[in-house]
């Protein structure tokens, strides 16, 4: 859920504070047992247009997804999602076919340019 959580001890905080038990009831319902609530982590989105701190700063992004529930969340936000492999990835940075291709390119650092190209 994207914007929700600040930190990964919040996400830790709110499954804990109940959220956890709730959620589980409702999948009972659905015949869904948890077995184990599990943390992938952050998905790192960036650009070279604009810095993402709100979700109205999505908006007019050409950006790659990993799936198409991650490109429905991209379109919520306003970005043009496109659904690609990380197989197909380094064609597409070299070829700079988005603005914020997710982090199969590395972040710039210092001294590098913002842009996601081979070369």
């Amino acid at each position: 859920m994207p914007f929700i959580y600040k930190d990964l001890t919040s996400i830790k905080k709110f499954i804990d504070a109940g959220a956890g038990d709730l959620l589980d009831k409702e999948f009972q319902k659905r015949a869904v047992k948890t077995l184990f609530w599990v943390d992938y982590g952050y998905i790192q989105f960036f650009n070279n247009k604009r810095p993402l701190t709100k979700p109205e700063d999505f908006k007019g992004l050409t950006m790659r997804s990993f799936s198409s529930g991650d490109a429905d969340t991209l379109k919520a936000l306003g970005a043009a999602p496109t659904v690609m492999s990380s197989a197909e990835m380094y064609m597409a940075c070299s070829a700079a076919r988005w603005t914020a291709p997710t982090p199969a390119c590395p972040p710039p650092s210092p001294g590098r340019s913002t842009k996601c190209r081979s070369s």
